[in-house]
């Protein structure tokens, strides 16, 4: 595979690889299913009712056939009682999709933004003297999902199945999905990850216990994440920021916002 020039890419490619981050390398996991197609990915988790487990992550149809589609989508998971999400991108076609998704019934929950660095200029954040940021091993797995009940979407019937897939993605894809834990006297207060997939690298899915927000936690983790980035061979870093105070974070740090996302939530009555 070429490696990614980040200098060389146009604003369209750089939007094109954060688009493509929330597909990219999903049926790795043992419990989900896929359904991909031309411009079409979705993901089903038949043991979970998570929402996050189940959705639409690329839409790009045609505008005479989106309407089918969504009623197919939303007869899809009601018949098995299953929320699930819709991720509008500034890929996603037809243009008028939030509309079309609003008047069948599903609501926007939540919005963020697509971030993208050059692993050799972004900075590393000002380090966090009481924070240890070390790699994922199993003496964590306990610490670790005790961490991720304290995140904000993650409902606490998917706990176990969340446990268990970090589980297999430390056991069998290491080369995929690299874990770390911040740890302050001892104690595991943060969790966060990085996928390596196709020469660039997606920094996903941080969590931070209650009682250590705004302590220097998530920076620390932050800047494990570079360090281990300008180590590999990628040339790119995508990440997903929520609409929260972090954003200016990675801003500072030399990260560019290439796209704002909408996410579109059906949920069974």
């Amino acid at each position: 595979m070429q490696k990614i020039e980040f200098a060389k890419l146009s604003p369209q490619e750089k939007a094109f690889y954060a688009d493509r981050a929330w597909w990219d390398e999903m049926g790795k996991n043992p419990d989900n299913e896929i359904i991909e197609e031309k411009g079409w990915f979705q993901l089903v988790t038949p043991s979970s009712h998570s929402m996050l487990a189940n959705g639409v992550c690329r839409c790009e149809l045609d505008a005479s056939e989106i309407d089918a589609r969504i009623k197919k989508a939303i007869d899809f998971y009601r018949a098995r009682n299953q929320p699930f999400f819709w991720e509008v991108s500034p890929s996603s076609r037809p243009v008028d999709l939030p509309d079309r998704l609003k008047a069948a019934g599903l609501k926007k929950e939540l919005g963020h933004d697509g971030y993208v660095g050059d692993p050799a200029k972004v900075q590393m954040p000002p380090p966090s003297p009481d924070v240890t940021v070390v790699p994922l091993t199993p003496e964590h797995f306990d610490d670790w999902a005790k961490v991720m009940a304290d995140h904000y979407l993650v409902e606490p019937h998917a706990l176990e199945r969340l446990r268990k897939q970090v589980e297999h993605q430390h056991t069998k894809h290491k080369e995929w999905i690299k874990h770390f834990v911040a740890r302050v006297n001892n104690e595991t207060v943060g969790i966060v990850q990085a996928r390596y997939q196709h020469g660039y690298v997606l920094f996903l899915g941080a969590s931070v216990r209650k009682a250590h927000r705004s302590k220097g936690v998530f920076p620390a983790m932050f800047g494990a994440l570079i360090a281990d980035a300008k180590k590999s061979d990628v040339g790119l870093i995508v990440a997903h920021v929520d609409h929260t105070a972090l954003s200016p974070m990675y801003q500072k740090l030399g990260f560019e916002k290439i796209s704002e996302y909408q996410t579109f939530v059906w949920r069974p009555h």
